[in-house]
This record gives structure tokens, C-alpha cells and sequence, in this order.
């Protein structure tokens, strides 16, 4: 088993990954809630002023629109997640001084206070939701060429599964972004040319 100190280490990186990962889930959803009413703004503008643009799509465009609005809105304060990015950060900072602290009791090889370290170590894990596997993953990933790194070293299967993850979540991200238009597009398009 490895010392506490590196335990504390590894959960407290693994911490501040998930903070990091859940603040930009938070940020990437109000752009995107913000994309999209602004989407609907100019679609309402433009098939004011413009109505054979649309033609008689242009209602079916914004109660579509409307609706991913809502629904987006609903899942994402449903995830809550700026509070749970700022317990992130917490839990962080509270390991970052149990880490200071099982130095300090390693180095003496105090074994009482190391039990005292380790159950205040226990009750912040307790207190706060736990990272994920990918949190864990990306910084086993990260620390592949650090010697001292005392966690896993991500085997094939771990790493293919890391890269798809990372690369299903940038797709995602384009896809959310670009999707309205070619909806958007397709609605231009086939007015004009008549097809439906």
C-alpha cells in the first residue's frame, strides 16, 4: 500500500481534475444555452423581416428551438454544476493540508498521528462526492513518465478508452454547436427550392 501522503496526493489531483472538468461542463452549457436563445433571436429577426425565407417553417424552427432551450436549461441546473466544482475545490484544499500533514508524520514515522491524519483524510472523502475513473485516468495519463508517480499505469484498453472519451466530448461539443445550423440551413434550403 502506499504511503498516505501519496494517496492524498493522488486524490487531491484527481480533485482538482474533476473541478476543473465540472467548471468547464459549466461554462460549455451557458455558452451553449446562450448559442442557442441567440439563435432564436435571429431566426425571429430574420423571419420578420424576411418571411419567404422561411416561409411557414419559421414557427416550427422556434418551437424546436424553444424546446432544446428548456430541456438544456432543465439538465444542466440539474447537474448542478458550479456547486459541485466549487466542493471540488474544497475537498482540494482541505487534502492539499492532510497531504502537508502526512509528510510531516511520515518523516517521524508517527504512527498515532498518521491514524488521526487518515480518518480526517476519510471523513473529507466522505463529505464530498468522489472524482470519476476518467478524472483518475487522465491523471494516471498525464504522470505515464513520472517515475515516482506511485498510481496505475492506464493499460491499452484504459487508454483507448481514455482518447474515445476525450474525443467523444470534443465531437459532442461541435456537434451541439453546429447542429442548429444545418437545421437551420436545411429549413433555408428547402423553402426555397420547394422540397418537403
Amino acid at each position: 500500500m502506499s504511503l498516505l501522503s501519496d494517496r492524498a496526493w493522488i486524490t487531491k489531483r484527481c480533485r482538482m481534475l474533476a473541478a476543473e472538468r465540472l467548471s468547464n461542463n459549466n461554462r460549455y452549457s451557458q455558452e451553449l444555452i446562450t448559442y442557442y436563445s441567440f439563435l432564436l433571436v435571429v431566426v425571429s429577426v430574420i423571419s420578420l423581416r424576411y418571411s419567404d425565407i422561411f416561409k411557414d417553417m419559421a414557427g416550427v424552427l422556434l418551437v424546436l428551438g424553444s424546446i432544446a432551450v428548456l430541456i438544456i436549461s432543465l439538465v444542466i441546473s440539474n447537474k448542478n454544476y458550479i456547486e459541485r466544482s466549487i466542493n471540488m475545490k474544497r475537498s482540494y484544499l482541505e487534502i492539499d493540508m492532510i497531504c502537508d500533514k502526512s509528510i510531516a508524520a511520515e518523516k517521524v514515522c508517527d504512527d498515532n498521528k498518521l491514524n488521526d491524519i487518515f480518518f480526517e483524510y476519510n471523513k473529507i472523502l466522505n463529505n464530498t462526492e468522489n472524482h470519476s475513473t476518467y478524472d483518475y485516468n487522465c491523471l494516471c495519463f498525464s504522470n505515464r513518465n513520472n517515475k515516482s508517480f506511485t498510481g496505475k499505469r492506464l493499460d491499452l484498453l484504459e487508454l483507448i478508452e481514455l482518447v474515445g472519451n476525450k474525443m467523444l466530448r470534443s465531437l459532442l461539443v461541435v456537434i451541439s454547436f453546429l447542429f442548429p445550423l444545418f437545421v437551420i440551413a436545411y429549413y433555408m434550403i428547402t423553402s426555397h427550392v420547394g422540397i418537403r
